[in-house]
């Protein structure tokens, strides 16, 4: 390896750094121990670590352009890691939801299943799986969207602090986006409020 920005990289030490991060974020689903697999991936923790810092020496996925000779690449490989763990939860997530999906009857039955506290807080109810696919449908096609509510009923995170950080967005964006989904919630619930009504009388 001749280039010379990964002269001064202890490529081990960070290997182990980052298969730390990503330990933590498989356990956040549920999935403990070096061998763990995402189900749908047949991606381990450490496999995640290992593509990441391939990524950086292939130089076509992360571009790294060190300011100083000693310059750490470990955060800018936390967001990379991150933000492929999202992608790869994506994936999984057919295989999580595939009892859910074939439960479901029509949009009526979300409906009626809905619960109102989420178009105040999102965070509410999180593990309701009917919940869940409403939420996604409701932020399906907007990429910014789909990634906050990803990181909120996939990965359990909950301070819009933690959100931010983990997306690599700024506080003032992830709250951006917060407002966007709660608006997007409300807008819902009175829907299903209103259609309620109407079947009541």
């Amino acid at each position: 390896m001749d280039d010379s920005r990964f002269a001064n990289i202890d490529f081990d030490g960070l290997l182990s750094r980052l298969f730390a991060v990503a330990q933590g974020l498989f356990a956040r689903q549920g999935l403990k121990g070096d061998a763990s697999i995402l189900p749908a991936t047949g991606k381990s923790a450490e496999d995640l670590a290992v593509d990441v810092i391939s990524d950086l020496i292939v130089g076509e996925k992360v571009e790294w352009r060190p300011k100083q000779p000693d310059e750490d690449p470990f955060p800018l490989l936390v967001t990379v890691l991150k933000h492929d763990f999202l992608d790869l939860v994506r994936k999984g997530r057919a295989y999580k939801r595939t009892r859910v999906v074939g439960s479901l009857q029509d949009e009526e039955d979300l409906g009626r299943i809905a619960h109102p506290e989420l178009a105040t807080d999102v965070y509410n109810n999180a593990e309701d799986a009917v919940t869940k696919e409403k939420v996604y449908a409701l932020v399906k096609g907007d990429g910014e969207m789909e990634e906050y509510v990803e990181a909120v009923l996939e990965l359990g995170l909950t301070k819009p602090k933690e959100i931010a950080e983990f997306l690599g967005i700024s506080s003032d964006h992830g709250r951006n986006r917060q407002r966007r989904l709660r608006t997007k919630l409300a807008h819902w619930h009175r829907s299903v409020a209103i259609t309620d009504r109407g079947k009541s009388h």
